[in-house]
């Protein structure tokens, strides 16, 4: 009995995300760049030091030179981290849709991002961002990605949201890249699980 309460533990322990502060805008630390609205931002340690990732999105705007109606939406992760007194950038994720005349959704997903992990217990953080790059008129799948940051190195999961069409579902496919493939397979179920608890597309509360 006590051996599977041990097993149990240890089992629970391996999705245990390292210890991290949300934090605010007005807590951000002075000297540090983005572009968009604060959305989500923590602090955390990890072995590579003290970091902060946080996440931003741009309000839907006119796109340059284009006619009325054509609009533009982006949105941004970044991770800083504290070295010698002071925060550099340790890496940044872009994405876009450019030059659409349908409804704009580019945005993370509420309650995924960013989220911070150490599922293979090297005391390297795990970094966690999931988004949704909406732009249609009708119902049908959209582009959706997680994308995940171990030190420097990317990990990328794309594919589409589900949505029901009112006499089927359709979509919800997605690819791993091949950090993801050849990666530990502990990366691909959280990925798996944050993919399916989130696949709702069309209609989601944002």
């Amino acid at each position: 009995m006590k051996k599977n309460i041990f097993i149990a533990f240890c089992l629970l322990s391996l999705c245990l995300p390292i210890a991290a502060r949300r934090i605010s805008e007005a807590e951000l630390p002075r000297g540090l760049d983005w572009a968009g609205e604060v959305k989500a931002a923590l602090r955390y340690n990890d072995d590579t030091g003290e970091n902060i990732v946080f996440t931003t999105e741009t309000d839907n705007y006119q796109s340059p030179g284009k006619m009325e109606g054509v609009m533009d939406a982006e949105l941004f992760a970044y991770r800083y981290q504290r070295r010698s007194g002071r925060w550099s950038r340790v890496w940044q994720i872009f994405d876009f849709v450019h030059n659409e005349e349908f409804d704009l959704k580019v945005a993370f997903i509420p309650g995924t991002s960013p989220q911070v992990t150490d599922l293979d217990r090297d005391g390297i953080s795990e970094v966690w961002v999931m988004y949704e790059l909406a732009a249609s008129s009708d119902v049908r799948p959209q582009p959706m990605k997680i994308i995940m940051y171990e030190g420097t190195t990317k990990y990328a999961m794309r594919g589409e949201t589900s949505v029901d069409t009112g006499s089927r579902y359709e979509g919800g496919k997605y690819t791993f890249d091949g950090n993801f493939k050849n990666g530990p397979a502990s990366f691909r179920r959280f990925a798996q699980k944050l993919w399916n608890d989130n696949i709702e597309g069309f209609g989601r509360n944002w």
